[in-house]
């Protein structure tokens, strides 16, 4: 979601109200800043923009004080959760979060004339799990195979005693087929897919003889489904940044490609002012994606 056109249909749809409109409407913002601004009035109102988001979450218990050191985005997907619970809109929000549904299936029987099918249970929200140290051996370390895991129907299904039509109609209709149920079925991705990194307890907890955490291999794109499919109907993730943080700094760094694909930008807080800098030797396979992303040392 680069385009800030399709940014602005997300607010079309929120409460006034609501929770994730304050915090995109603040964003928003950052469309607003004269680009005929001098450095130092661009700095300050970055500044007073991160405090107005801070000031908010802290009023609404997602963080705990003004300038407690957080996960980059911890917070967002209690704050998406909680407005999505009474909302009337549910577009807004499918922007993201993965929805799962269950469908329940049965073989069926000459009395209720062959296969049927219910969905029993309205969507919901899939949670999507950090990528876990344990994880990393089960899929040696290929963000994609994990992917493709995630959103995969196989092994999801699970054979069950009774058919439904036993419970409602074990009289009348009984049905004597074979019934599986498909659990967690994803049906719809966000448009933002944020994948985190779990950082194993040792680096947690400072130790600086360790090593560094198991190194996952990101690529430029997911494909939910084939290529052919992806190509077709634009199921396409692209790699835009990536987030490091060091817990026992409480810092983070980051860099991101710019939107014509043809930059790389590096953004560290505590250098050249607060602002991101091009970084002219940055290339996509040594900054973002594969094996040999070049780390700071402490972060992750």
């Amino acid at each position: 979601m680069r385009d800030h056109e399709e940014f602005l249909i997300i607010l079309d749809y929120l409460d006034e109200n609501s929770a994730l409109r304050v915090i995109l409407g603040v964003l928003e913002k950052r469309w607003e800043i004269s680009l005929n601004s001098s450095d130092g009035e661009i700095s300050s109102q970055l500044g007073k923009q991160q405090d107005e988001i801070r000031g908010y979450l802290c009023g609404v218990n997602l963080v705990d004080t003004l300038r407690s050191f957080e996960a980059v985005f911890g917070w967002f997907w209690e704050l998406v959760r909680k407005d999505s619970l009474d909302a009337v809109e549910f577009q807004p929000f499918s922007y993201f979060q993965t929805l799962a549904v269950d469908i329940e299936r049965c073989s069926g029987c000459e009395s209720t004339g062959g296969k049927h099918l219910q969905i029993s249970n309205t969507l919901r929200t899939k949670q999507l799990s950090s990528l876990a140290v344990s994880l990393h051996a089960v899929y040696q370390g290929k963000v994609t195979d994990w992917f493709q895991t995630y959103i995969s129907m196989e092994d999801i299904t699970n054979p069950v005693d009774r058919c439904w039509h036993n419970y409602s109609n074990s009289q009348t209709n009984p049905c004597s087929g074979k019934r599986k149920d498909t659990t967690n079925l994803v049906v719809s991705l966000p448009v933002i897919l944020i994948l985190e990194v779990e950082a194993p307890l040792p680096l947690i907890s400072g130790n600086s003889n360790y090593q560094g955490p198991p190194v996952w291999d990101f690529p430029a794109t997911l494909f939910p489904s084939t290529q052919e499919m992806a190509d077709d109907n634009g199921l396409i993730f692209d790699l835009v940044g990536l987030v490091l943080a060091s817990m026992s700094q409480s810092h983070f760094v980051a860099c991101y490609i710019s939107q014509d694909d043809s930059r790389i930008f590096e953004y560290d807080g505590k250098q050249y002012g607060g602002f991101p800098v091009l970084n002219k030797s940055a290339k996509v396979n040594t900054h973002l994606v594969g094996t040999k992303i070049r780390l700071p040392v402490g972060f992750h």
